[in-house]
């Protein structure tokens, strides 16, 4: 059985492997982008390509990062009818945003170790 917290944990932890990255910017495939979040993630749910699509659109929607495909020159749509090309062909770009990297200073700066990424999101959304 899935964790109703489950989507702001794989968002939190998308979040701290792309802030390993410098100006926070990585480009993989979704498969690997999986594999990179499964390690990072704080409980060991089991959670589909589908749900961490889902994941990294919500990010997307709330302006958290932006979605490109290689080269920069294609912005995810969001729109539902491009999933499949977008996410399941080929790597793509995933760039925190100023909104995003303002959210990410703000988590670190109230995260404490082994704390659930769920209390951290109940903190920065009561602000």
């Amino acid at each position: 059985m899935k964790s109703e917290h489950l989507p702001h944990r794989i968002q939190d932890a998308i979040l701290r492997h792309l802030f390993r990255f410098p100006e926070a910017i990585h480009q993989d495939t979704l498969a690997q982008w999986k594999e990179a979040v499964s390690e990072t993630i704080i409980r060991a749910d089991r959670f589909g390509h589908d749900d961490l699509k889902s994941a990294i659109k919500g990010l997307s929607v709330e302006g958290i990062v932006r979605l490109t495909k290689t080269g920069d020159t294609e912005l995810y749509s969001g729109k539902e009818e491009d999933d499949a090309r977008f996410f399941f062909q080929g790597r793509f770009k995933m760039a925190a945003t100023e909104k995003g990297r303002a959210y990410w200073d703000r988590i670190k700066t109230v995260e404490k170790p082994k704390t659930d990424g769920v209390v951290l999101r109940k903190i920065m959304l009561s602000d």
